[in-house]
């Protein structure tokens, strides 16, 4: 046993990996409805919260490879959520940027979200989280 991390923080450790995968599976057959999957969704968060994002910075944001922004983004643009611009200080780095229909999907997948995801089984762990 680790002194560091007693058996109770195993426990926790353990419910945070089990709510978090509760919750994952409930948000992606809710936003299923309207055509997105939770890394979308998270990505569209990401530029509405700063907006303009790099790549790079969106795969940060995300914390997943620069891989997977380019395809979430490449499927994004396709769907007309988001759009590319070059770099301001840099031909090569590519800026994405929420379009008008993009804010328009997240805003829908919000309401969505806020009207029925059950956070009822995981309250008691989202309240220690919040303290």
């Amino acid at each position: 046993m680790s002194p560091l991390f007693p058996v109770d923080g195993f426990r926790v450790l353990d419910s945070m990996l089990t709510n978090a995968r509760r919750v994952s599976r409930e948000l992606n057959t809710i936003l299923a409805e309207i055509g997105l999957r939770e890394d979308s969704w998270r990505t569209l968060l990401a530029l509405e919260a700063r907006p303009g994002m790099l790549m790079s910075d969106i795969a940060e944001a995300l914390t997943v490879s620069n891989a997977t922004v380019t395809r979430l983004v490449n499927d994004l643009v396709d769907e007309g959520s988001v759009y590319r611009k070059p770099g301001p200080d840099d031909g090569r780095s590519i800026v994405v940027h929420l379009s008008r229909q993009g804010r328009q999907r997240l805003a829908r997948a919000n309401a969505l979200i806020e009207g029925r995801l059950d956070f009822t089984p995981i309250a008691p762990s989202f309240h220690t989280l919040s303290r």
